[in-house]
């Protein structure tokens, strides 16, 4: 057991990398662990929503991101409908960012929800 809100597994990750750089390293890990262990991909994605919570400045990519593959990791899940919320928010990011792939794979979530 760990005394830390996430735990000892998520908050040691990619220590090594700092402010964007990190975040962006924790939810492509997140991704990569979608089939295999998804209680761990939410929590590394929760970690990292909380880092940018703290952080004075706003990466707005990063957060959609966050939403986007959360909403996918609840329909791996089998809980649709805890992922379309924050999937349609990634989506309204990645639409005022303008930023095409990820609108397409953020509506293929969207529409599998």
């Amino acid at each position: 057991s760990s005394s830390t809100q996430f735990g000892a597994d998520v908050e040691g990750l990619f220590l090594d990398f700092k402010g964007n750089r990190r975040i962006d390293k924790l939810i492509d890990h997140a991704w990569d662990l979608r089939g295999k262990d998804g209680p761990t991909a939410l929590r590394i994605l929760a970690y990292a929503e909380s880092l940018l919570k703290c952080s004075r400045r706003s990466y707005r990519k990063g957060l959609a991101g966050i939403w986007s593959k959360r909403g996918f990791l609840h329909y791996v899940a089998g809980q649709p409908q805890l992922g379309l919320e924050p999937a349609l928010a990634g989506y309204e990011i990645y639409l005022k960012l303008g930023d095409k792939g990820d609108i397409a794979h953020t509506c293929t979530t969207i529409g599998s929800l």
